[in-house]
């Protein structure tokens, strides 16, 4: 399918509901964590309408001002919307569940695209129609993280002075949240949530 075509598509949901529903997926994969993951969905403060001249692009910070994470993104009722507001409330998440902890960019992004990937395990057995166009939109993202980022993080790789970008860390983060999903359980890939793990000790767990 067009890619343009598949990013246009309508939501049948509001972002809030989009909200809860990345919850239930994430409590869907981590049982045990529930009561954390719980926290971040009722308490991250969350802006869905923000000034598109203030901020333009989806993000996280680790402090809304209550001690909780706070998540902007401009929900436009569209599906590829569902997947972007995964991807930060799994952000917001881990930024509870790590306590403080140092994480490293690879590994937010990972947990990051864990909760994409999670939203769409969960709506392949609770709503096979939006599981089928999150997986589009899914399959539809991947040429830009590996094909089109990789090849940043390539032709950085050759060039020892070019400034650091933090795109760099997309194409990693996606192939390693696919191995988390099919490499690790979910008592190892929670602990990627907790800062409890280093990116070289992700990389020896995924055989990287």
């Amino acid at each position: 399918a067009d890619s343009r075509k598949i990013r246009s598509r309508k939501s049948a949901m509001d972002a809030e509901q989009v909200w809860q529903l990345a919850a239930r997926a994430l409590i869907a994969n981590f049982a045990r964590s529930q009561d954390v993951i719980k926290s971040a969905c009722q308490n991250t403060r969350k802006d869905f309408q923000p000034d598109q001249q203030l901020r333009s692009s989806a993000f996280t910070l680790n402090d809304g001002g209550n001690g909780y994470p706070f998540v902007s993104c401009n929900y436009r009722g569209l599906i590829t919307d569902n997947l972007i507001i995964a991807h930060e409330f799994s952000h917001s998440v881990q930024i509870v569940a790590s306590k403080g902890r140092f994480v490293a960019p690879v590994i937010r992004e990972t947990c990051a695209f864990i909760g994409e990937l999670s939203l769409l395990s969960f709506s392949k057995t609770q709503n096979p129609e939006l599981f089928t166009d999150l997986q589009q939109s899914w399959n539809s993202d991947n040429k830009m993280y590996l094909q089109e980022y990789s090849e940043i993080l390539r032709s950085a790789l050759n060039q020892p002075l070019v400034p650091y970008s933090y795109r760099w860390n997309y194409a990693l983060a996606r192939i390693c949240s696919m191995k988390c999903q099919e490499q690790l359980t979910s008592q190892e890939t929670w602990a990627l949530f907790e800062g409890k793990l280093s990116l070289k000790e992700l990389f020896s767990l995924l055989r990287l």
